[in-house]
């Protein structure tokens, strides 16, 4: 079977996930065990399932990670990134990996991973408790996807800066960029990211 076709099983099954379609999910995962893949590509597949499926899942990072996903400089270039944002996001520590991509990142010039990572930063701050410091990565990060027109993206990171706002009491601004989340989620059918989001919070 063609990588490429692989690949594709694998976006797939995310796509699958991210609008909550559990029989299409496994449908895909089945057409993707039937193609004899690799380690690798069978834990980056569920890896990528769990991230668009909103579905924390620190078992299925380091099974990637273990397996030794991503693997080769276009994988890691592209998927590295949304790693690095999945792992903080799920609080998983992974130095070694984040260091890696941010190096070909910037050698590369890839400018949506330079946003990806960007969010990862916000998200790494938020955890900390540097909520003014997150606040401005995320609006960097939204900024960037905006420019990029990576509209599922942006609106991703624009739901990370809400929580940030909603961390330093702006609740108005907090709700308007949640509402902005919702609307496309209901719109474009992103149920699994709709299920991530809390009513939105009252004005400070």
């Amino acid at each position: 079977v063609d990588p490429d076709w692989k690949s594709l099983l694998a976006f797939a099954m995310a796509a699958a996930a991210a609008v909550e379609s559990a029989t299409d999910e496994q449908r895909f995962r089945d057409r993707l065990a039937e193609s004899e893949p690799s380690p690798a590509e069978v834990a980056m597949a569920e890896l990528l399932a769990a991230i668009y499926g909103w579905r924390e899942s620190e078992s299925a990072y380091q099974a990637a990670r273990s397996a030794g996903a991503p693997g080769g400089i276009v994988d890691r270039t592209i998927w590295g990134p949304t790693m690095a944002v999945a792992a903080a996001r799920w609080d998983i520590d992974d130095d070694a990996n984040d260091e890696r991509i941010a190096a070909l990142v910037e050698r590369t010039g890839y400018a949506r991973g330079r946003a990806l990572l960007t969010q990862a930063q916000g998200l790494r701050a938020s955890r900390r408790g540097e909520h003014a410091k997150a606040e401005q990565l995320l609006f960097d990060a939204v900024q960037a996807f905006a420019t990029l027109n990576l509209e599922y993206e942006r609106i991703v990171a624009l739901a990370d800066r809400a929580g940030a706002l909603v961390a330093q009491h702006r609740g108005e601004d907090a709700a308007a960029a949640l509402g902005e989340v919702r609307a496309y989620a209901e719109r474009a059918g992103a149920k699994a990211l709709l299920r991530t989001l809390d009513p939105a919070p009252a004005a400070v």
